[in-house]
């Protein structure tokens, strides 16, 4: 063997990116960020990697407490129910990760706030990857609406019904 005749390729890919999905958007305007369970589903895209360990944080956004999602992640959190700022480990590698139910209840008519953290091991130590904040809003069935509310806020299909069909032709439907 000639050892200047063999070529070897390493491939190095370093984790770059986190992009929350659902559920969620801006806390400014939680009206289109509502879900209808306690056990929400979270959902995110990321690069692959197979010797990160994901984690998750969810944490209540109180507008008389907090002045910003970033101020409310970094508060007491529901999800891990601990009073320090560690985040939930999540144990497989997918996208996707449901509230538990032994985790701190998440209220009706309260908003959320979430993050996804992404630990990866290189040589030089373990280095952490934050995805951005996210607030979601739980859905409040018991609070008292107008008609044309009531059919948004019987079912998540009605909502999707209004959604499809527009609010003019779903009220004269549905009155």
């Amino acid at each position: 063997i000639k050892w200047d005749e063999i070529n070897k390729v390493i491939n190095v890919n370093e984790p770059e990116y986190i992009d929350l999905i659902s559920p969620g958007g801006s806390v400014s305007d939680t009206s289109m960020n509502v879900v209808y369970s306690k056990f929400p589903v979270f959902t995110w895209n990321a690069d692959n990697c197979s010797s990160c360990q994901m984690y998750i944080r969810v944490c209540e956004f109180n507008p008389s407490n907090h002045s910003s999602p970033a101020e409310a992640i970094n508060d007491i959190a529901n999800l891990p129910n601990v009073e320090n700022n560690s985040y939930y480990a999540i144990n497989d590698n997918s996208n996707t990760f449901q509230y538990p139910t032994d985790a701190g209840d998440l209220h009706p008519g309260k908003v959320y706030v979430w993050q996804i953290r992404k630990d990866i091991v290189t040589t030089s130590g373990t280095e952490q990857l934050l995805s951005n904040i996210m607030a979601f809003k739980i859905k409040d069935f018991s609070s008292n609406q107008n008609n044309s509310d009531n059919l948004e806020s019987s079912s998540p299909v009605a909502m999707l019904l209004r959604n499809l069909i527009g609010d003019d032709l779903t009220n004269s439907i549905f009155g």
